[in-house]
């Protein structure tokens, strides 16, 4: 048997994923061509790398993606070229694989002789996927499998299907442009109208794993997308990418996937990693540093510092309680990785305390600089204005003295304590892991108990419009939506360990003095607050990865969050309410035509 795959590339970020080589290679011995056809802008030397597990690499611009990029392969190549071929198998990027091998599947399904298959198929019952419209003449291929369509990311049609005038006039009049004037969006997609055109031409299909399964449940009409379990239950060769951000819970889906395939995991969550914002990506990559190991007094058993440490690493302090300060210096002391410490703080006075506490209480410590700074943007201004200084380092840490005094008393206390153990007391065995993993960019510690047992997190962000536009200052390529996630993942106060060449689009916006508003500030929604939630995303755009890191003592169970849950959903409840939407507006027309008012006054 004779095959050809045709592969349709596209990342709209213009890289080029390690699953997809993986992929390629790995379907070397069934298939006697593979053609990638590729969409994005690809550099000469991911280029060269597709060319290593592939025959042929072909570039087309235009619209369509997937059923664009296998039109233009047709065409370009024609239908003489693909006579000496058995069967035609078009493929996109937007699964992971292969789970299980690919070739008794192919040989299974050659074996039912059928003009065309796949792997699965949308139910009749998917109108939620607006498709109400499809044709009626769309009838069940045979006994209970009623088929809508199948899936586009991975079609076979033998040469009957393939050779055919149905199959040859689709492509050929295929288009992808806009609807004119007046005229209704197709609600029927490209897969689907190509499954109908084939069954009308009189060819017959199968499909490889039906919608209806033996589970005596009742599924969802897309079985690819919403039971990727069922899948790998049925030695699917991939799974869709997508299909793990929207499960229920996605990290089992790994462990199954890790006990019945020999899937490289790392594959599927550097892709994860890659293509899916952190607020999404943490929910499928394992982002949690292993757990510290405590020594009964509280403080971390720190791994064994190597003799030749490979990094440089710089530590930031912005202090403006030196009281704080010096009850840390005792833990700074006892750190094995060596490392230049830079203090800035708001008052010549303080200046002086803080090198005469270090040399008293920590003269070992090797002070680089004590700096002092305009008293701006708390600790976000100073550590940006050093951060021409920090920059040098291959990893810095960016701490400040935090107390919170604008809330309950033991708030700042509870924060401040959380922070510094997660992410000073474990410093050694943290470095150690930016060691070993030069594509960790960012490391924060979990949300803090403060933030978990209080309602504080369920008030919604009113940062997103500040990021959004330093977002677009920055000229990052990446996107997401940043109203569309109330809790994006962040260094809850601005204290984490980071490369600065993760952030430095952040650092080459020069931001000033000027920049910050004056002391008192808000609680929330200055430019500082809105730099604070950010690190991560723009470490994310760079290409880097990040982890979390939890001292133990700070673990808090399922019970103890129990009804912190609760009462978090009846919030979310409330707000998504008539009366709440209702309220909403009632409170914000008053405030919109007094601002209307000055304005024109």
């Amino acid at each position: 048997m004779r095959r050809i795959l045709l592969f349709a590339h596209y990342n709209k970020y213009d890289e080029l994923s390690a699953y997809v080589l993986h992929w390629l290679e790995a379907l070397q011995e069934s298939y006697e061509t593979r053609i990638v056809i590729s969409g994005s802008a690809l550099g000469q030397a991911d280029t060269q790398r597709l060319l290593a597990v592939c025959d042929e690499v072909l570039f087309f611009e235009g619209p369509g993606k997937d059923f664009g990029a296998w039109r233009f392969g047709l065409l370009e190549k024609g239908p003489a070229f693909f006579e000496a071929y058995d069967s035609i198998t078009l493929m996109n990027d937007s699964c992971l694989g292969p789970l299980f091998p690919i070739l008794p599947v192919l040989e299974e399904m050659e074996a039912t002789g059928a003009d065309f298959w796949g792997i699965t198929q949308a139910r009749q019952d998917a109108a939620a996927e607006g498709l109400a419209a499809m044709p009626k003449s769309v009838v069940p291929v045979k006994g209970q499998n009623s088929l809508r369509y199948l899936q586009s990311y991975f079609m076979v049609f033998q040469k009957t299907a393939a050779r055919s005038e149905a199959f040859r006039s689709f492509w050929e009049q295929l288009t992808f442009g806009k609807p004119e004037a007046g005229q209704a969006k197709a609600m029927v997609p490209e897969e689907a109208r190509l499954t109908d055109i084939l069954l009308k031409a009189g060819f017959s299909c199968e499909v490889f794993i039906p919608t209806e399964t033996d589970r005596g449940i009742r599924l969802l009409p897309d079985i690819s997308l919403c039971h990727p379990d069922i899948l790998i239950e049925k030695r699917s060769p991939f799974i869709r990418i997508k299909s793990l951000p929207l499960f229920e819970y996605p990290k089992y889906l790994k462990r199954v996937l890790a006990a019945r395939t020999d899937y490289d995991i790392q594959l599927l969550e550097a892709c994860i990693m890659q293509n899916y914002p952190p607020h999404a990506s943490i929910h499928v990559a394992d982002h949690l540093l292993p757990l510290l190991q405590t020594n009964g007094s509280g403080a971390v058993q720190a791994k064994e510092v190597s003799a030749r440490p490979k990094l440089r690493v710089a530590v930031h302090f912005h202090v403006f309680y030196p009281d704080l300060f010096e009850e840390l210096l005792p833990q700074l002391a006892r750190v094995r990785y060596p490392f230049d410490l830079y203090i800035t703080t708001d008052t010549p006075e303080k200046k002086v305390l803080l090198s005469s506490l270090i040399a008293g209480h920590a003269p070992q410590l090797t002070l680089a600089e004590v700096r002092v700074m305009p008293n701006r943007g708390r600790d976000i201004l100073p550590w940006l204005q050093l951060s021409d200084v920090l920059s040098a380092y291959d990893v810095a840490g960016h701490f400040h003295t935090k107390k919170t005094i604008n809330r309950l008393g033991y708030f700042g206390g509870c924060w401040h304590d959380e922070l510094l153990s997660s992410l000073v007391l474990p410093m050694d065995e943290i470095l150690h892991h930016m060691e070993q993993d030069a594509g960790l960019g960012v490391v924060i510690t979990d949300a803090p108990v403060v933030f978990r047992k209080r309602l504080l997190s369920l008030l919604g962000d009113v940062n997103h419009s500040t990021m959004k536009m330093l977002w677009e200052r920055m000229g990052l390529k990446k996107e997401f939506r940043f109203e569309a996630h109330e809790l994006p993942v962040m260094p809850y106060g601005s204290m984490f360990w980071y490369r600065p060449k993760a952030l430095q689009p952040l650092f080459d916006l020069g931001l000033q003095p000027e920049d910050f508003p004056e002391e008192p500030i808000a609680a929330d929604g200055t430019l500082a607050h809105a730099i604070e939630r950010m690190p991560v995303y723009i470490a994310w755009d760079q290409g880097y990865s990040f982890r979390v890191v939890m001292h133990p003592d700070f673990a808090l169970s399922g019970f103890e969050n129990q009804s912190h849950y609760h009462i978090a959903n009846s919030f979310h409840r409330l707000r998504s309410s008539f009366t709440w939407r209702a309220g909403q507006l009632i409170t914000w027309l008053p405030k919109r035509i007094h601002r209307l008012i000055k304005s024109v006054n």
